[in-house]
């Protein structure tokens, strides 16, 4: 692992925009705001869920004080506000706005649902914070309507190129559904784990794959570095989930892809990137990758 001076944006004190170090604190007085209602019924859950989601929006956002995030302007450790602009990878990209609090509501339904289970047999604080990720990992592919992107149509979305079939405005994240990549995916689960009260940083860096053959492919991309209730940090990748697939080879299941970061200096992550085949007897690893991520 590659080591660098730690810089004030990768102080895990620093990376939910805020300086307090007790995150304890922090999580105990979300939960206070949040459990309540997950504990409501499913008519009365809905109406007050989006009412919280709103509010958190409204609470966050003059904390987004930077003007631009994404490709050449790096990752953020505070909220993704409504008028802030993203910029993809691409010199001709015209940028697009998280201005659709929707995106949020499904991962603070799968939160719910996998927190009343998970409540029952662990700690609150790390039940909250299993649930979040693994509700926000669900959520954000519930929201895009798939799992894995379509480069080619999603550059569309954002190509700075006027036509009959595209507007002169910058898009939004709503116009990415079916095609969001790497940065779309990150940014809307950013700003759910925040709005959750989860430490969250939208990471810009790269990503390499050890192939079967032993060749690697690499690539620039956008992750999260998340922090859970112990402290302790993590790499979280939304647009590569651990995946498992049924007997007719279609996705069944997926879960968040988390690789732990050992130091806080720590910016060259490496894991293994696994996949699974579940039939009625069995479960089987059909993939296992070496997995490197490089945090800029």
């Amino acid at each position: 692992m590659s080591e660098t001076p730690q810089s004030p944006t990768q102080d895990p004190s620093l990376i939910a925009g805020n300086t307090t170090s007790d995150y304890a604190a922090e999580l105990g007085a979300m939960m206070e705001r949040v459990v309540p209602i997950f504990e409501l019924d499913d008519a009365a859950f809905a109406p007050a869920a989006k009412a919280y989601i709103d509010a958190r929006v409204d609470e966050l956002s003059p904390l987004a004080s930077e003007t631009t995030v994404g490709a050449a302007h790096g990752g953020t450790s505070k909220f993704i506000g409504p008028n802030t602009l993203m910029l993809g990878a691409s010199l001709f990209s015209k940028g697009y706005y998280l201005d659709d609090n929707e995106a949020y509501e499904p991962a603070v339904g799968y939160t719910r649902s996998i927190y009343n289970s998970a409540s029952a047999r662990m700690a609150p604080a790390r039940a909250y914070v299993f649930s979040a990720l693994r509700g926000v990992n669900y959520g954000q592919a519930i929201y895009f309507d798939s799992i894995i992107g379509n480069p080619n149509a999603s550059s569309r979305v954002s190509a700075d190129i006027i036509d009959d079939d595209l507007p002169e405005s910058e898009a939004s994240i709503r116009d990415f559904k079916y095609v969001a990549m790497c940065q779309e995916r990150a940014g809307v689960a950013h700003n759910s784990l925040l709005i959750l009260g989860i430490r969250s940083r939208l990471e810009r860096g790269t990503i390499s794959v050890v192939n079967e053959d032993g060749s690697i492919d690499s690539e620039s991309h956008a992750f999260l570095t998340v922090e859970r209730d112990d402290g302790s940090r993590y790499i979280f990748d939304p647009t590569n989930p651990i995946m498992t697939r049924n007997e007719d080879g279609l996705i069944s299941d997926i879960k968040p892809a988390l690789y732990k970061i050992d130091s806080p200096h720590t910016t060259t992550i490496t894991g293994t990137l696994k996949g699974y085949a579940k039939t009625a007897d069995s479960l089987q690893e059909t993939r296992s990758r070496q997995v490197t991520y490089e945090i800029r």
